[in-house]
């Protein structure tokens, strides 16, 4: 009788290991909050390639654009998370660089497409530069990382293509053209196919041109419609649904009220460039994150 009882206690140990691996296939990011075995899995077990691998993160932060590593990271992982709930959709490729590494997300679960939305025309009206038309060197790229069977690209515009889409969204990356009526639009023609759960990402937020940050405000900041909201360097992005219980709406409305104190000292203009960084790495840094998030 006295070696029953541990007996017992290991094979119910290895019945919750084998649970914990079963309900894993949901992914490791938003699991039940009381489901302590699942973020214990995927801390043990999921070990994605890219977030081990420098050589293959500095070599596609190589590519031309403006996005930086903790960003690329940032996008790798939301895409490793939401690709099994519905359509992934980037507005503006430019010459792939987000799209690489978004698609190695798809790549290494090897499912999943990223439907990567830009006309390639060169233009960006980021400081009022042009660029040459850019879709043979994104063909390039895409193909250089090995990630274009997971790449459809849509040589449009945001807003027609928004006329002929029809499926369910479970995460938009948005980094189209940079001027207020363009990202506003960009960001109510595509978040009402978010789903519950989905998540909206906005680059250039936190950069010289306020416009980004003013549109992602007004759809995003000043509606109930989400239930989460954080940044990484210059990408604000929100989870789409309502808090389900007080807390979430307590951290929900102090994560809101610091990324907007935080705006207020990046677009004030009469602080210098060095300050300003300071104060909002600062103040990132106390943001409240979900406990389950892969570091």
């Amino acid at each position: 009788m006295k070696l029953s009882i541990p007996i017992y206690r290991h094979f119910g140990r290895v019945a919750q290991l084998a649970r914990a691996l079963r309900s894993h296939r949901r992914g490791p990011w938003f699991e039940s909050r009381h489901d302590h075995r699942n973020i214990f899995i995927s801390k043990i077990f999921v070990t994605p390639s890219l977030l081990q691998n420098p050589k293959l993160q500095q070599s596609i932060l190589s590519l031309s654009g403006w996005l930086s590593l903790e960003e690329g990271l940032l996008l790798y992982r939301l895409t490793r998370e939401k690709c099994d709930k519905g359509a992934v959709v980037e507005i503006g490729s430019f010459q792939g660089k987000s799209t690489v590494f978004m698609g190695t997300a798809l790549k290494e679960k090897k499912k999943g497409k990223l439907y990567a939305i830009d006309p390639h025309l060169g233009k960006t009206n980021i400081g009022k530069r042009d660029y040459k038309p850019t879709y043979k060197i994104f063909m390039t790229n895409i193909h250089k990382f090995g990630v274009d069977p997971y790449i459809v690209s849509i040589r449009n515009t945001s807003q027609e293509a928004a006329k002929k889409w029809k499926r369910p969204i479970s995460l938009i990356f948005i980094d189209g053209l940079h001027d207020y009526a363009h990202a506003l639009e960009d960001i109510s023609l595509w978040t009402r196919h978010l789903i519950d759960g989905g998540i909206i990402a906005c680059h250039d937020t936190f950069c010289p041109y306020p416009d980004v940050f003013e549109a992602f405000k007004k759809e995003i900041l000043y509606t109930d419609k989400y239930s989460y909201m954080s940044f990484t360097n210059s990408i604000l992005w929100a989870v789409k649904g309502k808090p389900n219980s007080s807390a979430e709406s307590l951290r929900y409305l102090y994560n809101k009220n610091l990324i907007l104190f935080a705006a207020s000292f990046w677009h004030t203009k009469s602080l210098p460039e060095k300050m300003k960084q300071f104060l909002v790495n600062h103040l990132k840094r106390i943001i409240i994150k979900k406990k389950v998030l892969i570091k």
